[in-house]
Formats: structure tokens, C-alpha cells, sequence
């Protein structure tokens, strides 16, 4: 097998897992949108009139963008919509309640992990532009994460397996990862490497953390938008791993 085949392969296996993260995460969103769209009417900004057409709106946009991962059908435009729906969840939601108040760290988390997730749908559109807008938002926000586990442990260090021995230790030792690894795409140090690497780091982390309290309480919502999130954080890494453009 000669590089640029081995290159190729690569390149597929790592959009196709990619591909089917986004899908998972965005059809079980939207179906959480629909199943608790009571709840989810409480998180649209207070000026906005009809709530529950805009959560319906919401959810089932993302039911379509999901489906579109899925069969590979207008990716790029699902892409691009959804990261306008993010830009103006980050813009109308995470901003605002920032503005009110910079010291609750869940307001922060949120922000930095919709702010990759945004960068992870411009992954996906076929503008070269928006791509590598969204890969330095995709690095930036899975670096400040990173960042944060050195701040406020007591935020991210649940994230850590419960069976792990020395939580503290593990997550000062992911947080330090997250941001090397996320300055070498940035900064296109080994980039390609890295970012595999850190594509594999989530979704292990991912499936670790979240699997076992849904195996235990399967009903758990609140755990299931904790793995449709990391899910989606996991894929933009696949993302950028799927396309050849370092050197």
C-alpha cells in the first residue's frame, strides 16, 4: 500500500466515524429538544416570543441536520445551518448570561464547548474559509477547556472516570494534553498527529464516563446531553483528521 493510499484510507475511516458521531449527536439532541420541550423552552431567552415554536423549530432542524450526517446528503448546507443556529445559541444564550454574571464556571463550559462544536459544523461546510475559521474555533475552544481544568477542577474533574485512581492527577494530566494538543493544530505542529490523538482521547473519555451511569439509569437525560456533547466534540477532532491539508 503506497502513502497517498494509506493517506486516502485514513482520510475516509476518520470522516466516516466523524460523520457518524455528528449524526448520533444531533438526531438524540433534536429528540431530547422534542421530549422535553418544556425544559428546553425555559432556556430561550426571555425577550423571544414563541417559545415552543423555536425549540420545535430548533429540534427538528437538528433531527434533519442528523439524518443529513447520516445518509451523507447535503452535508455542507446541514453544516453551515447548523452552525448558524450555534452561533446564535452562543450569542443569545452563553453571552447573555455571561453578561449577568462571570462566575458560575457551567456558563463558561458551555460557551467553550458550543463554541467547537460550532467550529466542528464549519468542518463540514465546502468553503475553505469557514474551514479553517472553523478548525482555529475547534482548537480554541477544546484549548480553553483544557485550560480549565487547571482553574476549576472541581468543574471538569467529574468529567474523569470515577474507577480512575487519582482523579486530580488524571485531570490536570488531560487538561495539559487537551491544550498541546489543540495548540498543534492551531499552530500546525505535527498537526496531523496530534489531532488523531485527540480524536481518539474523546471519544474514549466519552464513552468511559457517560457509558457506565447510562448503563445503570438509561432513562438519565441529563447524562445522555453530556455524551451527545462529547460525541460532538469528538467528531470535530475525526473532522480534521480526515482532511489532508498538513504537511
Amino acid at each position: 500500500m503506497n502513502s497517498f493510499t494509506a493517506k486516502s484510507n485514513r482520510t475516509n475511516i476518520c470522516i466516516t466515524i466523524g460523520l457518524l458521531l455528528f449524526s448520533i449527536t444531533w438526531i438524540g439532541t433534536g429528540t431530547q429538544h422534542i421530549i422535553y420541550h418544556n425544559f428546553v423552552a425555559t432556556l430561550v431567552p426571555k425577550f423571544m416570543p414563541a417559545k415552543l415554536f423555536w425549540v420545535w423549530f430548533t429540534g427538528i432542524g437538528m433531527l434533519l441536520a442528523g439524518l443529513s450526517f447520516l445518509i451523507r446528503y447535503k452535508v455542507s448546507l446541514a453544516a453551515l445551518m447548523l452552525s448558524i443556529m450555534l452561533g446564535c445559541f452562543i450569542v443569545l444564550i452563553h453571552l447573555l448570561r455571561l453578561s449577568t454574571t462571570t462566575t458560575i464556571w457551567m456558563y463558561w463550559f458551555r460557551f467553550m464547548q458550543d463554541v467547537a462544536i460550532t467550529g466542528a459544523c464549519l468542518l463540514l461546510t465546502n468553503k475553505t474559509m469557514l474551514v479553517k475559521i472553523g478548525r482555529c474555533m475547534y482548537a480554541g475552544g477544546i484549548l480553553a477547556l483544557g485550560i480549565a481544568h487547571f482553574y476549576h477542577p472541581a468543574l471538569i474533574s467529574p468529567k474523569i472516570p470515577v474507577y480512575f485512581p487519582s482523579i486530580p492527577t488524571f485531570d490536570y494530566i488531560i487538561g495539559g494534553l487537551l491544550i498541546l494538543l489543540s495548540a498543534a493544530i492551531i499552530f500546525k505542529f505535527y498537526a496531523d498527529k496530534a489531532v488523531l490523538i485527540l480524536a481518539i482521547l474523546l471519544l474514549t473519555f466519552a464513552l468511559l464516563y457517560n457509558l457506565p451511569p447510562l448503563i445503570k439509569n438509561i432513562k438519565d437525560a441529563g447524562q445522555w446531553t453530556e455524551l451527545l456533547l462529547d460525541l460532538a466534540d469528538a467528531a470535530g477532532a475525526f473532522f480534521i483528521a480526515g482532511k489532508r491539508s498538513y504537511k
